[in-house]
């Protein structure tokens, strides 16, 4: 998750130009250096794109759906503010996905591209505030930092923009680093929880008694080991006898032992089809 930087005075329009590194001068914009191709309309219903790339059909925009796989990919600085799917090649460990969200900005120059979706966790409550271009909504919105290199295929979705984003051609508000670095920790942090909780090389029986306990009980892997509390150690097969705990941990043993029995008794229930 990240935010692109900006400035308060810099504009979004295709005509502002992006510096190169170590520069100054020049001010950042949604759509970067790009040039902007021709808009929409006029001659056979087709819109044309920047070199080399595909040719994007303007179909009426309820049913728009256009998408490129195996070619160049379309101008972005023309989808601004549209809803986009694209599928990101397989790389290392990590295999071919999809990713959904509306396209924030492109940036040629680094080859980035920004999806925005809503934040789950941003409130529902809406402003009293007007929403203009001055004053856009505040809700609270994820970033997925994707290089365009990465891309293989662009799906565009739909052709209404999303009218919750700034307009591309309004100023940018100033980004708070120490907000943006402290969001980006949290979500760091959360992210190595999870996959602490995640047992290496256990069945997913395991896993599953693993998850049950957590629900209740403070729970950690040691190795294939599932300790709670750090009073008791469960080894495996994970039944009630492998229940083991230290010296002075005899009423901890016995809580874990039948918080393990309840949850393996509602798992061989379901296994024979109660509920």
């Amino acid at each position: 998750m990240s935010t692109k930087p900006s400035t308060p005075s810099g504009s979004r329009k295709a005509s502002s130009s992006t510096p190169a590194a170590g520069g100054g001068g020049s001010k950042n914009s949604r759509r970067g250096s790009a040039t902007a191709s021709p808009k929409p309309g006029g001659g056979a219903g087709m819109s044309q794109t920047s070199a080399n790339a595909v040719a994007t059909p303007t179909p009426p925009a309820a049913a728009a759906s256009t998408t490129t796989t195996g070619e160049a990919l379309p101008d972005l600085t023309t989808l601004l503010n549209l809803p986009l799917r694209v599928v990101i090649a397989a790389s290392g460990e990590l295999p071919q996905r999809e990713v959904e969200g509306t396209l924030w900005t492109y940036d040629p120059l680094t080859s980035f591209v920004v999806l925005t979706t809503p934040s789950a966790s941003a409130s529902s409550a809406a402003s009293s505030q007007p929403q203009t271009a001055q004053n856009p909504p505040s809700q609270k919105r994820s970033y997925h930092l994707i290089k365009s290199t990465q891309i293989k295929a662009v799906t565009i979705l739909s052709l209404t923009p999303d009218t919750s984003l700034p307009a591309p051609s309004s100023l940018l508000r100033a980004i708070n680093p120490a907000e943006v670095s402290a969001r980006v920790e949290k979500a760091v942090l959360e992210d190595q929880k999870a996959r602490a909780r995640v047992g290496q090389g256990v069945s997913d029986e395991a896993q599953a008694l693993f998850d049950a306990l957590g629900r209740t009980l403070p729970v950690r892997w040691a190795g294939k080991n599932i300790v709670v509390m750090d009073e008791v150690m469960i080894a495996e097969p994970y039944g009630v006898g492998d229940v083991k705990g230290g010296k002075g941990a005899g009423g901890y043993v016995e809580r874990v032992k039948k918080v393990l029995e309840g949850e393996r008794q509602r798992r061989a229930a379901r296994q024979i089809g109660f509920p």
